[in-house]
């Protein structure tokens, strides 16, 4: 405890001074200590208030009186004895009527005192008179503050996805406005509190995290400020999960399909914490061919493609693409191929062999269509030509390589014929059953043997 007094001298001076969080007023000075008639000199002191209660970081006053009496006109020192650490006082407005002085003592608390109850006493005494005290009930209470809190402490969201949390306000002696703001929020991520400035004890924040967002955790920190308070802080994790999809296998991929056809393959689309729509479109189709994806905007897991291919649609392999569009994604793209076979008989034909022993299966197959002369191979790598014997019913198996036009008038033909062998020079007959597996137009329904 410190103790500080003011002086008075012979000229009735009347003085107030403030140290070390220690309040003194100071009365009048006079010639002398009591009076001619042996009256005792006493001091007194009341004050205005018994108890205060401050907030940390706030003030509050009371008025002292000191009144003099018995012909006292001594020097007053006025000492605060049990103030906390942290409190400090100031004296102001002092006045002196006749025998009293008053005067205003200011208490600050600072915003660090710990908050609790104490007793301050204030203490007047001066020289040849019994010391006047007072007691006053201070008490430190919180100062206004705001605390911050969200749940969950971890918040997951995918890339393209939004996802919300509730940020608590905790206040205590404060009900202004507070200003939230977010902290920490990488490229692609951004934050939008529903009360930017809330004078209400909560807000939704709402994170948008972009396609393009990279995928992680991140610490995240929301900031809330306020007039006359300190900021407060709350802290909690987004992490960004990927989201994506890509085309898979494209099946069957290589697809034969003769001209004036149609065939189908399946795309299937393999997703990952993805649950948009996916638009699919074919690129790389030559003049005649044509491709429709049922359905063309997927929210499954795989689309049917369904090739049309047309007459004139020259035979060849054919490299398509199939791409994908997503809002939010990058496009994905898958190949394949189409191969466009010749039309034979007008339509597809699988032959297929029985009743055939070891020793008589045959090692070709060849086959001839309307008027041509040219026959061509089954199971074998290069086309045969017919050299006609004169008649008009199937070979009997005299084939050669094909190179030139055949001598002798063209064998007309009607239908489709299938001739079979062991080698290229055997005239030997063969019987095996053909079974024509499909629809072509000029092809007989089977089995067929050779000769037929």
């Amino acid at each position: 405890m410190v103790r500080q007094r003011v002086m008075q001298g012979e000229t009735m001076r009347y003085a107030a001074t403030w140290a070390v969080g220690i309040g003194l007023i100071a009365t009048a000075a006079g010639c002398g200590n009591g009076d001619s008639l042996g009256t005792n000199p006493t001091i007194a002191m009341t004050s205005s208030k018994s108890a205060l209660a401050i907030a940390q970081g706030a003030s509050d006053n009371l008025r002292a009186t000191i009144t003099r009496a018995g012909g006292y006109n001594g020097a007053v020192a006025i000492v605060a004895e049990g103030i906390p650490t942290g409190v400090t006082a100031t004296v102001s407005n002092v006045a002196t009527s006749g025998t009293t002085t008053a005067g205003t003592i200011t208490l600050a608390v600072g915003s660090t005192v710990t908050p609790g109850a104490y007793t301050v006493t204030v203490r007047a005494s001066g020289t040849g008179v019994t010391d006047a005290t007072v007691s006053l009930a201070l008490t430190v209470t919180l100062g206004p503050s705001i605390r911050l809190s969200t749940r969950p402490a971890t918040l997951p969201i995918l890339q393209g996805a939004n996802a919300t949390t509730t940020v608590t306000i905790v206040r205590t002696n404060f009900t202004g406005a507070v200003a939230l703001t977010l902290e920490g929020a990488p490229a692609g991520v951004t934050g939008v509190f529903a009360a930017a400035s809330a004078a209400d004890a909560t807000s939704v924040l709402t994170i948008t995290v972009g396609a393009t967002a990279v995928t992680g955790p991140y610490p995240l920190t929301i900031r809330g400020a306020g007039t006359g308070i300190a900021d407060a802080t709350t802290s909690f994790v987004l992490t960004v999960g990927v989201t994506s999809y890509t085309l898979g296998a494209i099946t069957p991929n290589p697809i034969s399909i003769s001209q004036g056809a149609n065939a189908a393959v399946t795309v299937l689309i393999a997703r990952t914490n993805f649950t948009g729509t996916v638009d699919l479109t074919l690129e790389g189709m030559p003049a005649g061919l044509t491709g429709a994806f049922v359905p063309a905007a997927v929210t499954a897991n795989s689309s049917s493609l369904n090739l049309s291919v047309g007459a004139a649609v020259p035979a060849a392999p054919y490299t398509l693409t199939v791409r994908g569009v997503s809002t939010g994604q990058a496009d994905q793209t898958a190949t394949f191929v189409v191969s466009v076979t010749t039309v034979i008989s007008g339509g597809n034909t699988s032959l297929g062999y029985s009743d055939c022993s070891a020793a008589t299966t045959p090692v070709w197959l060849a086959y001839q269509d309307g008027t041509s002369r040219i026959w061509t191979p089954v199971r074998d790598d290069r086309p045969l030509q017919l050299r006609p014997p004169g008649e008009h019913g199937v070979p009997d198996g005299r084939f050669r390589p094909a190179r030139g036009p055949a001598p002798g008038p063209a064998v007309p033909q009607v239908s489709k014929r299938i001739a079979m062998g062991r080698s290229r020079s055997t005239r030997a007959k063969i019987t095996c059953s053909i079974t024509v597996i499909g629809t072509a137009t000029n092809v007989p329904a089977g089995p067929h043997t050779q000769p037929q």
